[in-house]
């Protein structure tokens, strides 16, 4: 975890080049979507069925608090994705998450052992890395600090700090990566645009005091934007049962 743009991912990749030996490998086993990251599972899990081939050494999910929020904890694919974590070193030996602080589901929060904070390498520090021999530039390099979570026999959590971690910021692959983020960026940018269009078309739809003359259009043309028939009578501000009865009644003019 830390700041934007300290990173994350560049330490995550570093930590994945290390276990596969290979840039193209760790990058390889970076997901942005979860469903991607399930595909990867599953292969696997085919292949240990059949008795071939080995776990997924480690396994990337990147920028995780996007699918894993904790304001929204409660969503199906969240706790199913929480009770897969508990049984996830059948198929994996290792899932990195990133994230920029603490807005990932408390379920997996509490059962990841390891945290790391990704920061850049001050002037205190700095000071020390060179009495240890080590000379290097603070703007091509970054610090990890490396928390280990633990219990107390009454299962309270505590934190200890385990090690530092001085890393390069730059990484091999990182035009690759970079045109995969850009796609997840792009996919997100036309999902917030389609929010923001409906919710204008809603404005504008609803936009004065509610017509009695108009509000079999103002039904139809809320339909029309795919809108569940919950939030459409909370936009009219009518009861469900007048919705009904509008919609009965619009099925028959349409009938007719």
């Amino acid at each position: 975890y830390g700041s934007q743009g300290t990173g994350k991912t560049s330490y995550s990749l570093h930590v994945a080049a290390d276990v596969y030996g290979c840039w193209n490998t760790a990058l390889k086993h970076l997901f942005f979507s979860p469903l991607d990251a399930i595909d990867k599972m599953l292969k696997t899990l085919e292949r240990l069925e059949a008795g071939e081939g080995e776990r997924i050494k480690v396994l990337i999910m990147d920028d995780a608090g996007i699918w894993l929020s904790k304001s929204t904890w409660w969503e199906d694919s969240k706790q199913e994705f929480a009770e897969l974590f508990d049984l996830i070193r059948s198929v994996c030996s290792c899932v990195i998450f990133n994230s920029p602080g603490n807005n990932v589901i408390g379920r997996i929060m509490n059962e990841i052992m390891l945290r790391v904070k990704i920061t850049e390498i001050d002037a205190k520090m700095s000071e020390m890395l060179r009495d240890m021999g080590y000379k290097i530039d603070s703007t091509k390099y970054r610090l990890a600090v490396l928390y280990s979570h633990k219990l107390t026999p009454k299962f309270q959590g505590y934190i200890k700090k385990e090690a530092y971690d001085v890393f390069p910021l730059h990484y091999p692959v990182y035009e690759e990566y970079n045109r995969i983020r850009l796609k997840v960026v792009k996919q997100k940018l036309i999902n917030v645009k389609q929010v923001l269009e409906t919710k204008r078309k809603e404005r504008m739809i609803v936009e004065g005091q509610i017509n009695e003359n108009l509000l079999d259009e103002q039904i139809v043309e809320l339909l029309k934007l795919g809108l569940p028939k919950h939030r459409i009578a909370k936009i009219l501000g009518i009861s469900s049962r007048t919705l009904y009865d509008k919609l009965k009644k619009l099925r028959i003019n349409s009938l007719q």
